[in-house]
């Protein structure tokens, strides 16, 4: 497995948590199961939650979350706009299983998903 990286450290210490019952939440009674693959786009409003399915056991999670534009500024100059911060873009690698730093079947992965940022002038 790959050596995590420093901004790897928040999702997977959220993923942590929610797997060890301190941050789990039900949208509508239930909680969608993560898929094999797709996306999941902002809501504009709430964070959304989802299970590891048990089906996972001993396979890799990859997941590559980007970050959206942070918009742009209008500069003294009367027509010029200036681009504000890019999008990141982060990878994460997870085993599931039950060892340690291992995402356990059954957990919930809550992803809060944000908007582009706002022009302004």
């Amino acid at each position: 497995m790959k050596q995590l990286k420093k901004y790897h450290v928040p999702f997977i210490l959220l993923c942590y948590l929610m797997n060890a019952g301190l941050l789990t939440a039900q949208l509508n009674g239930f909680l969608p199961v993560l898929s094999s693959s797709g996306t999941i786009n902002s809501n504009g409003t709430y964070y959304q939650d989802y299970i590891i399915p048990s089906s996972m056991n001993g396979k890799i999670l990859h997941m590559t979350l980007t970050g959206a534009d942070g918009g742009r500024v209008r500069s003294s100059e009367a027509q010029k706009w200036n681009d504000a911060g890019q999008g990141a873009t982060v990878e994460l690698e997870a085993t599931i299983g039950s060892a340690a730093n291992q995402i356990k079947p059954g957990a919930t992965v809550r992803f809060i998903v944000g908007l582009k940022g706002v022009d302004r002038t």
